[in-house]
């Protein structure tokens, strides 16, 4: 599956002028395309263009105009018509599955189709269109600006009593002018795993007490100044600290984004540089250790010393032989991982407001942080200097509220990347398009809830939509990943308090427990990733979510995507180098221009911190395009289709015009 998903990438990026790929679906928003012929394809492109103009359906115009009607009859008096009273844009969102089908209805690619609205819409036709009143019937009952998929499986022929399996049904939504509001599948703002958005509520209000608690318990010093008071000791000898720390984490902004604009370019020469790099370093440390076991001074003339260098740059030689192995052996994988990582910073590029939206939440992870690790150090502070049970919970409490509220921000990023990156997937005709700064501003208002509307004029309720329907699924996602964090963190806190001199570490459950719960934390990490992707194109729950992205990954016979482990390297490796580097900095900075020493290491591990975390929540935007157009390649193979290379070929064109100019 990562291979054909890469060979996708890879034929897409390779074709610099790509013929226009006929659409996934028939559009009803702007023009109607002609019904599918028996000889068509199963993406709906027609076998000809000479039979679709030859079909019953002429060429002509055909507009839509929506409002509260009576009857979905058509009208040509303009003076009945109803203007919209205000400027209204339905959120563009991939459908959750059909509710109102039969029990027996499949999931897959059929799991984001929709029910369709309550309301009416009212089309307006031209003279010549009254003539066709079954041209109605595929898309009167659909909401404005909806796709509709193909049907599956060719009509029945004439005169059979049978239907068609599977009718062509609306998928998705897109915005349009003049959309009345609250018509839909969940349009009155139902939302998704509502409790959980409680729970955390309730936790956020009991930290805030506790903020406030541990404030009031703190006595108020009042110490007499000192004679000459050092300029080094006072709090105005921390500015030039927090300046430095300020341009470092800006400075750390604008290199994520340099780095996504240039990694499209050069993603080829990141990663030959990193499977370069590996080997010849291990070349080099081995070559140094087995030339200083030659010296025959000093420690260095002992026999023992010398066997044991040997014996390390030996090691040194193999593991830089087995590296170099994997690299020659593996190129065929790094370059479906070039094509990958390519094709999502490409997706990335089309869209700059993620960008804008990966800055905000570094931002607000900045912001966020300071008063969370304040309340942490005082509460420790107390624990060590009184015997209470309140400092160690609230310390507990604080730190995983403190996780859970990162790994919320970490998920509507998820989710946000899903949607837009579902709607670029499946939107293929460029004259509908909306735009990216729609697409983006109605992904992350509602997070793709169905059918939602909000007045452009109105920021404040736009910026409000962004904590509606879909909060409860991020809430309750990022709590089971933030439990699994934090009992690991515990498990391996304890692991090395309770270690016995008198038991053989093999001897000790943490031992064989701590690595379980590694290995569970990444996994939960790893289908978070596909499951919040997926809630941002359906906007299904948490659960649900979970149940059919593994369902349809089983069915397709594919897992994880491998291929992006090594994007996601480059990626961490480039933020630690960077984290360290301003870390180093800081800390020569601070132990030369600070009276108390104590302080230098603090400063040093926010410098570290602070641009680790900026740039790392900014490049992961590359990986999660990656996770969601690897659920927009399932959601293609879920299809039932007869032969599976006419299937994999049909996906490969359908990939392909993605990315077209």
């Amino acid at each position: 599956m990562a291979s054909n998903f890469a060979s996708y990438a890879s034929h897409l990026l390779s074709q610099s002028q790509a013929t226009t790929s006929a659409p996934l679906f028939y559009s009803t928003r702007d023009v109607f395309t002609p019904a599918i012929d028996p000889e068509d394809d199963i993406l709906g492109a027609s076998a000809s263009l000479e039979d679709m103009d030859h079909h019953h359906h002429h060429q002509r115009g055909r507009q839509l105009s929506f409002g509260s009607l009576d009857d979905g009859r058509p009208d040509d008096d303009e003076d009945e018509q109803q203007p919209p009273s205000a400027s209204l844009m339905g959120v563009p969102a991939f459908m959750s599955r059909l509710s109102a089908a039969p029990a027996c209805f499949s999931r897959g690619w059929r799991a984001h189709e929709s029910v369709l609205p309550q309301h009416h819409e009212h089309a307006y036709l031209d003279d010549d269109d009254h003539d066709s009143t079954s041209d109605l019937s595929a898309d009167e009952s659909s909401p404005p600006g909806a796709f509709l998929s193909t049907p599956l499986h060719h009509p029945p022929p004439t005169g059979s009593t049978t239907e068609p399996l599977i009718a062509p049904r609306t998928l998705f939504v897109y915005p349009v002018q003049g959309q009345a509001a609250g018509g839909g599948v969940r349009a009155q703002g139902a939302y998704r795993d509502s409790h959980w958005i409680v729970i955390y509520g309730l936790s956020v209000i009991l930290v805030l007490v506790l903020g406030v608690v541990e404030w009031w318990k703190s006595p108020v010093k009042i110490s007499p100044p000192p004679a000459t008071p050092s300029p080094d000791s006072s709090i105005f000898s921390t500015i030039p600290i927090l300046a430095i720390l300020s341009f470092i984490s800006l400075l750390a902004g604008f290199s994520s984004f340099s780095y996504i604009l240039a990694v499209r370019h050069s993603m080829r020469h990141f990663i030959h540089a990193a499977l370069l790099g590996g080997p010849l370093v291990f070349v080099g440390c081995g070559v140094v250790a087995f030339a200083g076991s030659f010296a025959g001074s000093g420690v260095a003339g002992d026999g023992g010393w010398k066997t044991g260098v040997r014996v390390f740059a030996a090691g040194c030689f193999l593991l830089a032989y087995v590296l170099a192995r994997q690299a020659v052996k593996r190129r065929k994988q790094v370059a479906r991982a070039i094509a990958i990582g390519e094709l999502a910073t490409q997706t990335i590029l089309e869209h700059p407001p993620l960008i804008l939206l990966c800055l905000v939440l570094s931002v607000l992870s900045t912001i966020i942080a300071l008063p969370f690790l304040l309340l942490l150090a005082g509460l420790l502070f107390d624990g060590v200097t009184s015997s209470g049970s309140l400092a160690g919970r609230g310390s507990f409490l604080t730190l995983l509220v403190y996780t859970w509220t990162l790994a919320i921000l970490r998920g509507v990023q998820h989710a946000v990347v899903g949607g837009v990156v579902g709607t670029y997937y499946f939107e293929r005709d460029g004259d509908s398009y909306p735009g990216a700064v729609q697409v983006v501003r109605a992904a992350l208002s509602g997070l793709n809830s169905p059918y939602p509307c909000y007045d452009l004029a109105d920021p404040l309720f736009a910026v409000g939509r962004a904590t509606h329907q879909s909060l409860g699924t991020l809430i309750f996602a990022s709590a089971v990943s933030s439990l699994a964090t934090t009992l690991t963190t515990l498990l391996n806190s304890a692991k090395r308090a309770l270690r016995s001199k008198h038991l053989h570490p093999l001897l000790q459950p943490l031992t064989y427990l701590v690595p379980l719960f590694s290995i569970i934390t990444s996994a939960i990490a790893s289908f978070n990733s596909y499951a919040l992707a997926y809630a941002g194109m359906t906007g299904d729950d948490y659960l649900t979510s979970g149940r059919e992205v593994v369902k349809m990954l089983r069915a397709n016979e594919t897992g994880s995507l491998g291929d992006s482990l090594l994007v996601r390297l480059v990626l961490l490796v480039t933020s630690v180098s960077w984290g360290l580097l301003a870390g180093l900095i800081a800390f020569l900075i601070a132990s030369s221009r600070l009276q108390t020493g104590a302080l230098a290491p603090v400063v040093a591990v926010l410098c570290f911190f602070v641009p680790l975390w900026t740039m790392k929540l900014c490049q992961d935007v590359c990986g999660d395009a990656v996770d969601s157009l690897f659920i927009c390649m399932n959601l293609d193979l879920s299809r039932d289709t007869p032969s599976e290379g006419e299937l994999q070929r049909k996906a490969a064109e359908a990939v392909s015009a993605v990315l077209e100019p």
